[in-house]
């Protein structure tokens, strides 16, 4: 049984210590198997699609209120589709959706958005992007186009899901 949600990843709360897990939380009741299926069902949806714009129904509303953690710990935003929330990336003139900020994994020059950061969903070969997770804490997945890792989500159909209404 894991004893704290530091145990689970480090980088989920990471100036926080140790911290008790929710009480809905429990890897014995979720299963590591429900766990890996869910998220290699999103994977194959996110691999299979080459075009974005017409999958931005309600099947990517789990994404909304998600948080963006890079690996180094710093949070990115949240994916919400509410472009005037101060925190999200899809707010164009924020700090984590414009392309001039230094915590947006937009900004193509930055250590967050360039095809050559190692801590960039953009970049290909990177095994440290940026993780998603959900609302509830409960589910992460890797926000990246390296099709290596698992489970998985192509940053492009975030960024299409953020800007659909």
């Amino acid at each position: 049984m894991v004893d704290s949600i530091r145990d689970l990843d480090p980088i989920l709360r990471p100036n926080a210590g140790p911290q008790p897990l929710p009480k809905s939380f429990s890897l014995k009741d979720e299963g590591m198997e429900a766990v890996i299926a869910f998220w290699s069902s999103v994977a194959k949806q996110s691999a299979n699609n080459t075009q974005p714009a017409p999958l931005m129904g309600r099947q990517f509303d789990w994404l909304e209120g998600a948080k963006v953690i890079s690996d180094n710990g710093v949070f990115l935003g949240r994916i919400s589709k509410m472009s005037f929330e101060a925190d999200s990336i899809g707010n164009s003139v924020g700090n984590y959706g414009s392309s001039f900020s230094p915590t947006s994994i937009f900004n193509t020059v930055g250590g967050y958005g360039s095809s050559v950061s190692s801590l960039s969903p953009w970049n290909s070969v990177t095994f440290t992007p940026p993780k998603i997770f959900t609302a509830d804490g409960l589910h992460w997945c890797y926000l990246t186009i390296n099709q290596t890792l698992n489970p998985r989500i192509d940053p492009s159909i975030v960024a299409a899901y953020v800007k659909s209404n």
